[in-house]
């Protein structure tokens, strides 16, 4: 299923839940669905480390990541701050 059919999937099912399910569940639903839907309309935040003098510090956000016991920069495969995922600079 591409992304494309997913959006158009949910974007259904969200328009047929009035129908379907219980009251008390509609309002909690349909917000779930609309966080849904806006996630996968927004593109990926992608990032990679960028290595200077101070450490190691996210492309995206700019945010330093936090150092190991010997003070070596810790380079996640997503910003802690932001959630980018990093990629390799190559």
């Amino acid at each position: 299923m591409t992304k494309e059919e997913q959006l158009d999937w949910l974007c259904r099912l969200r328009s047929e839940i009035f129908v379907y399910m219980p009251k008390e569940w509609l309002i909690p639903m349909k917000n779930a669905l609309d966080i849904t839907i806006k996630a996968l309309e927004q593109e990926p935040k992608m990032g990679h480390w960028i290595d200077d003098e101070f450490g190691s510090k996210c492309s995206y956000c700019g945010i330093y990541t936090h150092l190991d016991k010997f003070d070596r920069p810790m380079k996640f495969k997503h910003c802690s701050m932001c959630g980018a995922k990093m990629e390799s600079e190559e």
